[in-house]
């Protein structure tokens, strides 16, 4: 009898084990919020020179994850043209195209943009429709008709919002002065960099 004891508490007590340790490491994985999320973005300029006189710009991003408390809002996307004194330049030829992925299939795409006080910006939804997942992962490519000479850096701003807002980007107007004047604090802002030259 007593052999049988040891027979059924060794399995159970492995059981009850592993239990535990699971129950703990599900606990003590943790969760990214909305607000966390700049901390998750991978996001790339590129210059890609497919004609010899004028290259065109493309940057790509991607969260390498997903926030615990939903996918809601619109995203920006904002190109910024510097001199080498780190001023503004004005850009007008120039086309563009924006495009949502998931799984390596185009999803959503976007051609008009918007010029604002410091460049020309995209603006895309964040949502969950259709087991498709809108904004974690995209591009946006400016085409060039020709170069501002002065032209030194490109800086790419991404605006990310987690509240649904019914504020439209107007042309002129700076994407930060929009936001604030409507009361929205729901959102942070990346940039990155690069040469242009």
């Amino acid at each position: 009898m007593k052999q049988n004891r040891i027979v059924i508490l060794l399995p159970l007590s492995v059981m009850i084990g592993l239990f535990l340790f699971g129950f703990y490491i599900i606990n003590q994985s943790s969760s990214v919020t909305n607000e966390e999320l700049v901390n998750h973005l991978q996001m790339e300029i590129e210059l890609i020179q497919e004609d010899e006189n004028i290259p065109s710009l493309q940057t790509n991003w991607v969260w390498s994850d997903f926030p615990s408390d939903g996918i809601a809002g619109d995203d920006i996307i904002e190109f910024i043209f510097l001199n080498d004194s780190m001023e503004v330049i004005p850009f007008f030829h120039v086309d563009g195209l924006l495009q949502l992925e998931q799984s390596n299939e185009v999803i959503y795409e976007e051609n008009n943009f918007y010029r604002t006080d410091e460049g020309i910006a995209f603006r895309f939804p964040n949502k969950v429709e259709d087991n498709q997942i809108y904004g974690p992962r995209g591009n946006a490519v400016l085409y060039f008709q020709e170069i501002e000479e002065n032209v030194a850096y490109i800086e790419v701003k991404y605006y990310h919002t987690w509240e649904v807002w019914g504020m439209e980007l107007e042309n002129g107007k700076g994407i930060n002065e929009i936001l604030n004047n409507s009361g929205f604090k729901e959102y942070w802002v990346a940039s990155r960099s690069t040469n242009f030259r």
